[in-house]
């Protein structure tokens, strides 16, 4: 067996501009896991990267799947919040491998809210290993809460070829609930390409097309021969074209030859450029 070693990795100018870091001290265990690996800038003195954290070191299970990661101070000891207001997050899987919960926590190793305003997630999934359900968990790892999109479950359906087919909504008692946006799920269709081409929302009946508070029931996507995204233009309740509250009814959008989006231009019902 391999035996445990300590390196340095100093990164390239682009992925310097990604992660804010010239690179990092890490230490490998003998299974060629990294267990600890702290950030270091042009001067080799400890660093914060873009999340917000000068390192991290992390526990795994037998599978090499990580159960625990923590986020590190410039002392290589303290914990401390990343931007995302976590400062531990440890997870747990299924018999298949699955993650199926998270859980954070703060620098004081307690239960704590993220940035996104819950304390953890649950999942569970099908046969063929697709997500059909994922809640938001409080504080005590076991009660659902509403998340800050109004939404305390999420559940998940899929086409018979595997493709997600839709996402419904539901509160802390289980029940269809609508979220922030106005809608209790939407669902997707997707072209011979795989690419999805209409988004339709729904309401707390399931099926009966709503309005969201953007004013649309939802949007066609059309793409280039390349698959991009190329035209976007939204619908109402009767399936036609209509205004988002933004005051457009669509966008086109502009690539350059590195695929490169180099203009979004909005459009009203006529298909006049509108600003």
């Amino acid at each position: 067996m391999a035996e445990a070693v300590e390196r340095q990795v100093n990164l390239t100018p682009a992925q310097r501009l990604q992660t804010g870091v010239a690179g990092f001290r890490e230490r490998v265990d003998s299974r060629g896991r990294i267990v600890r690996r702290m950030f270091i800038g042009p001067d080799g003195r400890p660093c914060f990267d873009y999340s917000g954290v000068a390192g991290w070191e992390a526990d795994y299970n037998d599978r090499g799947q990580q159960t625990r990661i923590s986020y590190l101070s410039t002392d290589g000891k303290s914990l401390m919040l990343s931007k995302e207001g976590v400062a531990e997050i440890r997870n747990s899987y299924d018999s298949r491998g699955f993650p199926v919960r998270s859980l954070f926590f703060g620098v004081d190793r307690k239960p704590c809210y993220a940035a996104n305003g819950i304390a953890g997630w649950e999942a569970e999934y099908d046969s063929n290993g697709f997500q059909t359900r994922n809640a938001c968990l409080d504080k005590d790892g076991n009660s659902l809460m509403m998340s800050r999109e109004g939404v305390a479950e999420y559940r998940n359906s899929y086409d018979e070829k595997g493709r997600l087919a839709g996402k419904a909504f539901f509160d802390t008692t289980g029940k269809p609930c609508l979220a922030v946006n106005g809608a209790a799920g939407w669902t997707v269709e997707y072209d011979g390409s795989n690419c999805p081409v209409r988004t339709s929302y729904f309401g707390l009946d399931g099926h009966s097309p709503i309005l969201t508070v953007e004013k649309v029931a939802g949007f066609r996507d059309s793409y280039d021969a390349a698959g991009r995204l190329v035209r976007r233009e939204f619908f109402g309740l009767d399936g036609k074209p209509c205004l988002h509250s933004a005051g457009c009814a669509g966008w086109t959008a502009a690539y350059d030859v590195q695929g490169r989006q180099t203009a979004l231009t909005y459009f009203d019902l006529s298909g006049k450029s509108v600003k």
